[in-house]
């Protein structure tokens, strides 16, 4: 049976520790991925080398029974025979007087057997496929465009870019989905990517669900008197009517001018809260009118409850 060095293959020393099998795996999956180097026959072929070495060696009882008995069929040269009793090799391991290399053709079927799974059709056995692991990044996006609708690029842990769709409609915490994108598997399938969504902060709306609040500024006058003011929403500006007498706190609702709802059909609703504003540094005739308006007011009747 042919050896197969697993620590030469993934250029590790013999004493490496998880963490550094790990990073060289991953360090060689990238550069020979199939992916990468589509038609590369040989790349390919390095690529399974790799994800074999690293479903043995990450695994420490498949790591301990190759170190006992791989390195002891390398030392016999090949031959199918027993490997020595206890202490005569690293100063022996449980069951290894036990252990005969007869019982497999070729170097695969030990593999196969340190694996513990049959090949289809056969009796030898063959690695399980280890799915790669998921990836989780935030994606921030802004309101218009969790709104509209947008597309993104983002580099994958193997460096590949990718461009990821987002529906119109989405919303903070949804989660976007790339099948395969994620980590390489030991012989298996990519892990997923998996995009959380966060909106970034607006400089004029808060999002409260799948409402929209907008704090709306308006002079005593247009308070007072009533009035008709342009006001944004996602889909443009519209007018807004303030009826005669709006006081500062008043909350004016535009009906389904917020978010696509997460549950059910149809948006939220904006919410206009009102601000009455004074100017700070009142012009000579704005002065002079507030002055009149003050000989005419009764600011008595709007503090009774304190009388």
């Amino acid at each position: 049976m042919a050896y197969r060095d697993y620590y030469r293959i993934l250029d590790v020393s013999q004493t490496a520790n998880e963490q550094e099998i790990k990073t060289a795996y991953r360090k060689l999956a990238r550069q020979l991925h199939p992916d990468l180097n589509p038609g590369n026959k040989k790349a390919e072929e390095r690529f399974k080398e790799v994800n074999e070495a690293y479903e043995i060696l990450s695994d420490a009882d498949k790591r301990r029974q190759y170190d006992l008995y791989g390195r002891w069929q390398q030392q016999s040269g090949g031959r199918t025979a027993s490997p020595p009793a206890p202490g005569g090799f690293g100063g022996g391991m449980p069951g290894a007087e036990d252990f005969n290399f007869s019982n497999f053709g070729n170097f695969e079927e030990f593999i196969d057997f340190l694996l513990g799974n049959r090949r289809e059709g056969s009796g030898s056995n063959r690695p399980t496929p280890n799915r790669g692991e998921s990836v989780e990044m935030s994606a921030e996006l802004t309101l218009e465009e969790a709104f509209q609708g947008t597309h993104k690029r983002y580099r994958t842990s193997a460096g590949k870019v990718i461009e990821v769709n987002f529906p119109a409609g989405v919303q903070a915490g949804s989660k976007i989905r790339v099948s395969g994108e994620g980590r390489e598997g030991a012989g298996g399938a990519a892990g997923d990517l998996l995009l959380t969504v966060k909106l970034a902060a607006h400089p004029f709306y808060t999002v409260e669900g799948d409402d929209l609040l907008l704090e709306l500024p308006l002079t005593p006058a247009e308070a007072v008197l009533g009035a008709q003011v342009e006001v944004p929403t996602l889909e443009g500006k519209v007018r807004l009517n303030i009826p005669k007498g709006t006081t500062s706190g008043r909350t004016l609702r535009l009906t389904g001018k917020g978010l696509k709802r997460l549950k059910g059909t149809g948006r939220g609703d904006q919410l206009v809260k009102v601000h009455i504003e004074v100017p700070a540094r009142p012009s000579d005739s704005e002065r002079e009118l507030y002055e009149k308006l003050a000989k005419v007011e009764s600011p008595a009747s709007i503090r009774s409850s304190f009388v």
